[in-house]
């Protein structure tokens, strides 16, 4: 076996492979959107994905901020991670899963909220 053939097996089985997969969620084509509304109230925008290895927040909206959380706590105005208006919030870090659920509130009805899920 060449060192190179030698080389890219290791980097295949500390990385992972679509083909080497044991779990055919991993297999998923990436990513994924999800659309929500946000309101002045807690709501979950998007449940657990054990599979889930980074997440983007973008909010739609012009005018209000969103804050989010993870889903074991609940989101309230000016508690969490603001996401401003037009904003973008990114959760992606090599070896890294971000699997947890998702909480957003705004201080408004209705505001809406797109989500990426990177597998």
């Amino acid at each position: 076996m060449s060192k190179y053939k030698f080389l890219l097996m290791l980097f295949i089985l500390a990385v992972g492979s679509p083909s080497l997969a044991r779990n055919p969620e991993d297999q998923r084509t990436s990513p994924t959107g999800v659309s929500a509304l946000v309101g002045e109230r807690s709501v979950q925008v998007i449940g657990a994905n054990i599979s889930r290895r980074g997440i983007v927040f973008f909010n739609d909206s012009a005018d209000h901020t969103i804050w989010i959380v993870p889903a074991n706590q609940p989101a309230a105005r000016g508690r969490g991670i603001p996401i401003l208006p037009g904003g973008e919030q990114w959760f992606i870090g090599e070896g890294y899963r971000f699997t947890s659920g998702w909480n957003a509130a705004t201080d408004a009805a209705e505001v809406p909220i797109e989500i990426l899920e990177l597998f």
